[in-house]
């Protein structure tokens, strides 16, 4: 959070931790050291690429051991996001970085996009079976109960059997 707060010169939480992939193992003895860099920059946000290296005091070798991206939100005094300057790297590394961030931000976007059609097709879903459920109850013999249920509707039919028959209806909020 340190480049993230230097950038913003703000308090900063932490959004989303994207990625965190171990290349090799730490040995006890080893130092650490982890470098930092600030990635890209959104409206109020800011990624940050972080790079963990191991050294091995004994040997004098040091080997990449991690990598991460992680996203930082800046907070104004109300501890609301609030917004950041933006960041134009000056080195082709820093292009390069910023260039990646970019890709997985569009990739993030797609994968949310998917997401969300997954949880309205489901919606749907939940919403034709309860449908159904009631209009075979208004077309045959049958007792319905319907209890709200904090975030579920609960229907329960009693239609020629000796024990009733119970569906759930997720609201869209609620579907994961």
């Amino acid at each position: 959070g340190v480049v993230a707060m230097k950038h913003a010169r703000t308090s900063v939480v932490t959004a989303a931790i994207d990625r965190l992939d171990f290349h090799r193992p730490v040995f006890i003895g080893n130092l650490l050291i982890l470098k930092a860099s600030l990635n890209a920059t959104g409206t109020s946000s800011m990624e940050i690429g972080v790079r963990v290296e191991a050294e091995d005091l004994k040997a004098g070798t040091c080997s990449h051991i991690a990598s991460a991206y992680l996203t930082f939100v800046a907070l104004g005094e109300n501890q609301k996001p609030t917004p950041v300057k933006s960041f134009t790297p000056n080195s082709p590394e820093g292009l390069r970085r910023q260039r990646q961030a970019a890709e997985r931000k569009k990739h993030e976007q797609k994968l949310a996009e998917e997401k969300m059609k997954v949880a309205q097709e489901t919606q749907n879903k939940y919403e034709q079976q309860r449908d159904d459920v009631i209009n075979m109850a208004k077309s045959k013999p049958t007792m319905i109960t319907l209890k709200r249920a904090s975030d579920r509707d609960q229907i329960y039919l009693h239609h020629r059997t000796p024990f009733p028959m119970r569906l759930e209806y997720a609201p869209h909020n609620s579907i994961p």
